[in-house]
């Protein structure tokens, strides 16, 4: 597993911000405009960056110059944050594979300070694989079935990432059996425009196409296909041929004709994903939320790509909605099988721009933030106007 640690300082209501405790399974809560989306996009940014120099060193353990450049400008597009830096923006980043050198990586003012030279052993560099889940997925299924190709111009790019794993989950779903999630039979299906469809079947036999179906089923049901694709069925040898084995073949062809495997498949032999969602309740009532966290726990017991390599996966969340809290809870007190206290951590996004560890050591439960306020602030008032009548 990898150690991760965050700091940032002034980057729109993000104050000071310190996140030093990140566990396989992150959930980050807080009122709208508190910055939890900022912070998982500035997550999502320095963990590409990442990826980049892990593959550069691949690369250089094969003797072939990389074809991948870090352009400062162009992670702070992507990611949406150039119109929020300032002078006073400072975002400090480590990551650490178990037993091997710390990766710093920092953002000042628009600056990006990253290591010009990697240690790393062939045998521990992972495959980084970002699968960012956007809070935009309702529009996925029925966009596809526009036959829109032209998404990034229209949403912003991380709908089109989405979108993009979209499309990837449902070839993968179309090679396995049918499945079920929340309580849904699911299967790929051709509609009538011969375009790739999500037929749904209820309990009573009743079926409908997912971008038919209900607002917080076009919500989940992508989330739930997409983990899936990525925690049972990425295709990593297909994606190390895409990104790097073909330049070290032409490369090394070019040098001399011969190509030396020995350090191709020691490198980037194991996937290490990051899979990031916004709000995963959207549209969905409590007892669904709860029912969608059980299902997507289900899916972390057996991670593993497409040809049976392993995969750790950590999964990070951010909420509006107390329910995760509690249901997460609940699994820690009933012992469940698919939740480890150790596995599991949070942060409070205060009104201060600063954040609050979640985590409580002694009880060995996570803290649940007073997220109700409006409803306390509605029940005095109108305790207020009962007074005042009578």
């Amino acid at each position: 597993m990898s150690q991760e640690e965050l700091h940032i300082r002034n980057l729109g209501p993000l104050k000071e911000i310190h996140i030093t405790d990140i566990r396989p399974i992150m959930i980050f809560v807080g009122e709208s405009g508190s910055g939890k989306s900022l912070l998982l996009k500035t997550l999502a940014m320095m963990r590409h960056v990442t990826k980049k120099l892990l593959l550069r060193q691949a690369f250089h353990l094969n003797e072939v110059k990389s074809p991948f450049r870090l352009r400062t400008d162009s992670y702070l597009q992507y990611s949406g944050l150039q119109t929020l830096i300032t002078s006073e923006t400072e975002v400090e980043y480590g990551w650490t594979q178990e037993g091997q050198q710390k990766m710093e990586i920092s953002l000042k003012g628009r600056k990006l300070v990253y290591p010009r030279k990697l240690t790393l052993s062939a045998a521990s560099i992972p495959y980084l694989k970002i699968g960012f889940i956007g809070d935009m997925r309702t529009l996925v299924p029925l966009w596809a079935q526009k036959g829109a190709s032209f998404q990034s111009k229209i949403l912003d790019n991380y709908f089109s990432e989405t979108y993009s794993l979209w499309e990837d989950a449902i070839q993968s779903l179309e090679r396995q059996k049918d499945f079920r999630m929340l309580g849904r039979g699911v299967q790929v299906r051709k509609g009538n425009d011969s375009r790739k469809h999500l037929l749904l079947t209820e309990g009573d036999g009743r079926t409908t196409f997912l971008e038919r179906g209900a607002t917080g089923e076009k919500s989940a049901i992508p989330l739930l296909s997409i983990a899936r694709y990525l925690i049972q069925d990425f295709p990593l040898r297909e994606a190390v041929k895409r990104n790097f084995l073909e330049q070290i073949i032409e490369e090394k062809q070019k040098a001399d004709g011969t190509l030396d495997m020995k350090n191709v498949w020691g490198a980037l032999s194991f996937v290490h994903l990051f899979l990031m969602i916004e709000e995963p309740e959207l549209s969905l009532d409590p007892g669904s939320q709860v029912k969608l966290l059980e299902e997507f726990l289900a899916l972390l017991k057996s991670s593993k790509t497409r040809e049976g390599e392993p995969i750790t996966v950590e999964a990070m969340f951010t909420t509006h909605s107390p329910y995760w809290i509690v249901a997460l809870n609940t699994l820690l007190q009933e012992k469940d099988a698919s939740l480890r206290w150790d596995s599991l951590g949070g942060y409070w996004l205060q009104k201060d721009g600063t954040a609050k560890n979640l985590r409580n050591e002694e009880v060995e439960l996570l803290e649940t933030p007073n997220m109700d306020e409006t409803t306390e602030e509605l029940e005095r008032r109108f305790q207020q106007a009962l007074k005042q009548e009578s």
